[in-house]
């Protein structure tokens, strides 16, 4: 929040068979299986804002190089996909809200008035709702945060870019030779050594690359993590909530239009821009929360986890796996009372851990579903 620190480091993504009750793996999950409805009311708001001044060399986000933004055009957008994402997930209360891009300091702060009304309108939003907006330090000033704030803004997020990314600039630099990156064992150096500075200067790190001091954690990204429901507005937004407003009852992945031309255009002829939707089967919730999960110092506990998979623990699902055994031997992993966590030293290796996790969650996940007639 404005008055308080936060930086994000890098950016940023057996069961048994009960026939008798239906509850076989493999069949689209509608909501977690021991979380009251009111859960399915509730999601974060992501709203992309896809402009920029410039190209930057490291940046692989969905975003466009525009001289003569209609921003008039961009709010009437935004704030029609809204109201329309809205009514369909019949979402009841937006917990968190988030500007992406893009450059949203770029966008008027009207902008964000207008969609912030437009939400606080259809749905509950509580007067100290968390509402974030990236913002390059370069793209807006004193007096434009101000505004930022008036209009609802309650923490800027700003990032710092160590990771190569395919299809930027500086990826093919470093391909042809012309830039050269750190080898893996000074990288993790330079993470360890992060990290210590990070941890004596009184930032607490709550998640693989992200630290914040004075509490003033991202509730919205602690949404993602934890896989509560979110809806995807703007040019090349991501969604995944349950499109009730439709008579459905299982959660789809969503994706919005990518060009900003093409998104407005649908908008104005449909309400919305959504380009590609994907009902998600039980098996890709419970891949997207361990590997979402795991990001965070906390991890998956227990319980969230049986609330998607009442009938294959993590012990079940991750356990019997020897490789999962050799991590837990060497404390990169943790598996107790509380749930599954990395160890402080197992975050550095994060990537590393997950391939072997997923193969063993969906080799446990196949095998208990085939026990089922």
């Amino acid at each position: 929040m404005l008055g308080k620190a936060a930086l994000r480091l890098f950016p940023r993504p057996a069961r048994r068979c009960l026939r008798a009750e239906g509850q076989c793996p493999g069949e689209p999950l509608a909501q977690p299986a021991s979380e009251d409805g009111e859960v399915l009311h509730r999601a974060s708001l992501y709203v992309h804002w896809p402009f920029c001044k410039r190209r930057c060399t490291y940046c692989n986000f969905n975003k466009y190089i525009s001289p003569n933004v209609d921003h008039n055009a961009m709010r009437d957008g935004l704030v029609q996909e809204t109201e329309t994402l809205l009514r369909d997930s019949q979402v009841k209360e937006i917990t968190s809200v988030f500007f992406g891009g893009g450059t949203p300091s770029l966008a008027k702060p009207s902008t964000i008035a207008s969609i912030l009304e437009t939400v606080a309108k259809a749905s509950r939003l509580s007067h100290n709702v968390e509402v974030s907006l990236e913002a390059n330090p370069t793209s807006v000033s004193t007096s434009k945060l101000a505004e930022f704030k008036k209009a609802g803004v309650t923490r800027i997020s700003i990032g710092i870019q160590l990771t190569l990314e395919r299809g930027t600039a500086l990826y093919k630099q470093v391909q042809e030779k012309v830039v050269s990156m750190p080898e893996q064992d000074v990288v993790a150096n330079m993470y360890h050594a992060a990290r210590s500075i990070l941890e004596k200067a009184g930032f607490h790190q709550y998640e693989v690359s992200n630290f914040a001091k004075n509490g003033a954690v991202s509730l919205h990204n602690l949404g993602y993590w934890k896989g509560m429901q979110y809806l995807g507005v703007g040019p090349g937004a991501h969604g995944r909530f349950v499109p009730r407003g439709e008579g459905k009852t299982q959660r789809e992945a969503r994706i919005q239009t990518l060009e900003p031309d093409n998104w407005l255009r649908e908008v104005r002829q449909f309400g919305h821009g959504t380009r590609k939707r994907v009902q998600q089967s039980e098996l890709d919730i419970l891949e997207e929360m361990l590997v979402l999960g795991l990001r965070m110092n906390e991890g998956l506990a227990h319980q969230r986890w049986r609330q998607y998979s009442p009938l294959l623990g993590l012990e079940e699902a991750l356990g019997d796996s020897p490789e999962v055994q050799r991590y837990l031997q060497e404390e990169l992993l943790i598996l107790d009372d509380r749930g599954l966590r990395c160890s402080w030293k197992g975050l550095a290796f994060l990537d590393s851990l997950l391939p072997t996790l997923l193969h063993q969650l969906q080799h446990s996940y196949r095998n208990s579903a085939s026990h089922c007639f």
